[in-house]
C-alpha cells in the first residue's frame, strides 16, 4: 500500500484539510485525535460472562473428571466423535500442529539464510 503523505503535502491546504479529515491522518501520517470512533463491540459479551462464570460455579474438579473418563469411555468403544474430541483437546487440532511445523521449518530456514548458520 502506498502512503498518500507525499501526494498530500502537494495539496493546497483546503484540500490536504478534507482529506485529512476523511483519511483520519494529519500530513505526518499520525491519527487525528478523535478519528478513530470505535463501535458498541460485542453486545452479549457481558451475558456471556456471567454464563460461562455460572457454569464454571457449577463444576467441580470431580465433574470433569467423571466427563472426561466418560469421554475416554466412549473413545474406547470407537465412537470416532469421542476420539476427535479428546484428541483435539489434548493433542490439538491436526491442522494446527502441521502449520506450526511448518512454521518452524520456514523460521529456520530463514535463520540459516540471514545469520549463515545451520540447524539440527
Amino acid at each position: 500500500m502506498q502512503s498518500i503523505i507525499p501526494q498530500l503535502e502537494r495539496l493546497r491546504l483546503p484540500e490536504r484539510k478534507r482529506l485529512e479529515l476523511t483519511d483520519g491522518r494529519d500530513s505526518k501520517g499520525r491519527f487525528v485525535a478523535g478519528s478513530f470512533k470505535g463501535g458498541p463491540g460485542n453486545p452479549l459479551a457481558g451475558r456471556v460472562t456471567k454464563l460461562r462464570l455460572a457454569v464454571l460455579d457449577a463444576l467441580s474438579p470431580e465433574d470433569i473428571q467423571r466427563v472426561v473418563k466418560a469421554l475416554v469411555k466412549e473413545a474406547e468403544k470407537g465412537n470416532v466423535a469421542a476420539c476427535r474430541e479428546l484428541f483435539d483437546r489434548t493433542l490439538g487440532k491436526p491442522v494446527e500442529a502441521d502449520i506450526i511445523e511448518r512454521l518452524e521449518q520456514l523460521e529456520k530456514l530463514l535463520l540459516e539464510r540471514v545469520e549463515g548458520k545451520q540447524w539440527d
